[in-house]
Order: C-alpha cells, then structure tokens, then sequence
C-alpha cells in the first residue's frame, strides 16, 4: 500500500514533461550548475527553482554546489526512461522569445525565487547590502529613510538609523499579515522585503559620482537623480509586494496596499512632525 502511493507520488510529479526534462539532461550531463540547467532549458529563474524543490528527493549537491542525481533520481530515471532513447531537443528561441525571457529576470517573482531558492545566505548578503546602502546614501547627504532627515547626528547615526527604519518596516508588515491570518516563513518574508534594497544600488551610482565630482550638484543633476530615485523607490515597492505576495500567498493587490501603505505612513509621520516642530 506504502509503494503504491510512492509511485502515484513520482506519477504526479513526473507528469510535468519540463521535470522529465530536467530529470534526463542532469543524468546525461552526470552533475550540471544551476545557471547552465537554466540556461540549457531556456527557464525562468523563478520556474527552474519551484521544479527543482518539487523534485528535491531525487537530487542532490556535489562539493562544487552542482546538480546530480541521488539514487532515488537514478532509480526513477531508469523506471522511465529504461532501455528508451531519449532525444533532447534543443528549443529554437526566436527574438520574442528572448525579450520575454529578458523581461522575466526582472520580474519579482523571479529575482525573490532566486534569492530564496539559497535563503541562509541571501539573508546573510541581503542585510550587508542593506549597511552598504545606508551607509552610502547618508555619505552622500541623500535621503534613504525619511526619518533619518530628522536627525543631525552624522553619517553613522544616519546610516543606523536608516537601518533600524527597514526593519521597521519588515516587523509592520509581520504585524499586518498576521493580522490578515496569512501564513508564512519568517526568514523567506524577510529575504523578501529585504531584496527591495537592491534598486537603490542604481541609484546610488551616479548619486557617488556626483558626491565625489562636483562640490556643488547642478540642478539639472539634482532633477536627473530625483527622477531616478522615485524610479528605484517604485521598483523597490513592487519587488517588496511582490515577495509578499510569494511568500504569504495573498492576492498582489494587497500585497501592493500593504506595501504602499508603509511608504505612506512614513512621509505622513514625517511631515506632521515638521509642522509641529517648526510650529513650535
């Protein structure tokens, strides 16, 4: 009885023809890494990831990280494919192909897979990246947190600031999935709202250029950069409820009302704090 609902297990697993696929080509290829399986079968980051933790039994690493079979993959390679000749067809990619796929490593669903297919050590490279850029928006007198303008303590303070301010945002948006009795896994909603840093790292190129150029910043720079900075800050929310949406499996919408409702709550608090403090 056991065997039998093993086998209707790897039945429904391996009914996906992509599965089958990837199952045969890392047998063939003996062990593969993750950017080659994905590129050798024109995948999305996003889609590579979900069929790999699907047949996460039948895998495992080598000590280069790489892809391989375990003795469960070899077994059920060779219940279905024994003694058959399995030809891989190369898939012909035209041009819309290639935009399509082009345009799909920027969506969020993407880039989050990505980043919580190995989220030990994203959460780890997330949160360096988060010091870095609060860091380098408060050496180059930008404003990253709101809040932090409030403050005239200098760059550190600024920067711990700016960080604590993140987080800030991470615990209300525990706070308001709970609320909406949405379960989810703590680290992977955190590597979520955290990779809503990575946008401002566009931002802060030409923002450092500028700094260490020019004493003075031209309007015209000043336009280009605020211009480019409401950019980043509209990526970083759809990257953030993006992951939300993922990680918590609520509807995007709201996951897209949440998020913008935190950026909403910040500039409201910050400007009735300048009223009150220039009123008094």
């Amino acid at each position: 009885m056991e065997n039998d609902k093993q086998k209707l297990a790897e039945m429904k697993i391996f009914a996906s023809e992509v599965r089958r696929e990837i199952l045969v080509y890392i047998s063939t290829s003996g062990s593969i890494s993750y950017s080659e399986l994905k590129e050798d079968l024109s995948l999305s980051d996003g889609g590579l990831y979900y069929h790999l933790k699907m047949m996460r039994n039948y895998l495992e690493r080598d000590g280069q990280n790489f892809y391989r079979l375990n003795d469960n993959g070899k077994r059920i390679c060779n219940a279905l494919f024994h003694e058959q000749e399995y030809i891989f067809k190369e898939k012909q990619i035209d041009q819309k192909d290639s935009s399509q796929r082009i345009t799909g490593r920027l969506t969020s669903p993407n880039i989050v897979y990505y980043f919580i297919s190995t989220k030990t050590r994203s959460f780890i490279e997330l949160n360096v990246v988060l010091i870095l850029v609060a860091w380098l928006f408060s050496i180059t007198n930008s404003t990253f947190s709101s809040i932090a303008t409030l403050f005239h303590g200098g760059t550190i303070i600024n920067a711990v600031i700016s960080l604590i301010h993140w987080y800030l945002y991470y615990i209300l948006i525990v706070v308001i999935l709970k609320l909406m009795k949405k379960q989810f896994n703590s680290v992977d909603l955190s590597v979520a709202v955290l990779v809503g840093i990575l946008p401002y790292l566009i931002y802060l190129i030409p923002a450092g250029i500028f700094f260490l150029v020019l004493t003075i910043t031209p309007i015209w720079a000043e336009i280009i950069l605020t211009i480019l900075l409401i950019a980043c800050k509209i990526w970083s929310i759809l990257l953030i409820s993006g992951g939300i949406s993922i990680i918590s499996k609520c509807k995007k919408i709201h996951a897209l009302l949440i998020t913008s409702s935190l950026i909403l709550i910040d500039y409201i608090y910050l400007t009735i704090y300048t009223h009150i403090t220039l009123g008094s």
